[in-house]
């Protein structure tokens, strides 16, 4: 989706007073430290990734390694 939902910016001050009124400040409170706490996903190199999912995220497939003279002993 390229849809720009927010044409005007809101303060933060104001989106806050909002969630506070319609959800209570122990329970705005709450999600904000759920929010800060929870473990936010790793991200991995793209060389470490999978040919399959190289190419969903439309990188190229990474080439063969050449197998060397001694490697076949």
């Amino acid at each position: 989706m390229n849809i720009d939902l927010l044409d005007d910016e809101i303060p933060l001050s104001d989106t806050v007073e909002r969630l506070i009124a319609r959800y209570g400040a122990r329970a705005t409170l709450r999600a904000v430290i759920a929010v800060v706490l929870k473990p936010r996903a790793r991200h991995m190199p793209p060389q470490d990734l999978s040919d399959h999912l190289r190419r969903d995220i439309g990188l190229p497939p990474v080439p063969p390694t050449s197998a060397g003279r001694h490697d076949l002993w």
